[in-house]
């Protein structure tokens, strides 16, 4: 930012940027502002950089028309889709641009409610069935409802997609997910619900790999 220089009894004095003047014994000198050493950063510093550039990576990642229009719709003129991002799952990375919690991680928010007694089991390999009760609903909450789901490969985080398979509605209290072939890697679910016209989402819930039941 420029400075206004002095010219009160001819003198010179004064700054433009990062250039100074001034004048001493009838001769004007110029000089470079000096600028102070910038300090390294510290490790916890180091490790919240890494985990926001992870988060744009991540965010980057999502198709723009699919997972990544949830969390624009998200967004205000103040705070975009990447920034509501960025505040929900900024924990889940780790350094080296990877992902240490898969559970704090999310691919869906917004102002539908969640079913209760949520739970899902893998019933065969790729293919998973979920129930949930249809009693409690919230003010934004419909039957038609749909039930849908995010797929995180643990080998590849950085590739999240939408998935197809997923048949169910709120009112239905029971899903089903098929995952697209066979699946040998470990891998998460991020199931959420959207409303029949696309305008609305819920906050997801994590299934990890099991076959096991899980219950979310």
């Amino acid at each position: 930012m420029a400075t206004a220089l002095n010219f009160i009894n001819r003198s010179l004095n004064g700054r433009l940027g990062n250039v100074i003047y001034y004048e001493r014994g009838g001769q004007v000198f110029v000089r470079r502002r000096p600028v102070g050493r910038r300090k390294r950063p510290t490790e916890s510093q180091q490790l919240w950089r890494e985990r926001f550039r992870a988060c744009v990576m991540f965010y980057n990642a999502m198709d723009e028309r699919t997972l990544r229009a949830i969390w624009k719709k998200r967004g205000t003129d103040n705070r975009c889709g990447l920034n509501a991002f960025v505040a929900s799952s900024i924990r889940a990375f780790d350094r080296g641009m990877s992902v240490g919690d898969f559970g704090a991680l999310h691919c869906s928010t917004g102002d539908l409610w969640l079913p209760a007694g949520l739970s899902a089991r893998e019933e065969s390999a790729g293919r998973w069935t979920l129930c949930w009760d249809t009693a409690c609903r919230g003010a934004h909450d419909r039957e038609t409802d749909r039930l849908m789901a995010a797929l995180v490969l643990a080998g590849d985080p950085f590739c999240p997609r939408l998935l197809e398979g997923v048949t169910g509605t709120r009112a239905d209290g029971r899903g089903e997910i098929r995952l697209p072939g066979s699946l040998t890697d470990d891998y998460h679910l991020y199931c959420f619900f959207a409303s029949a016209d696309g305008g609305n989402y819920s906050d997801d819930r994590h299934i990890r790999k099991n076959p096991d039941l899980c219950h979310i």
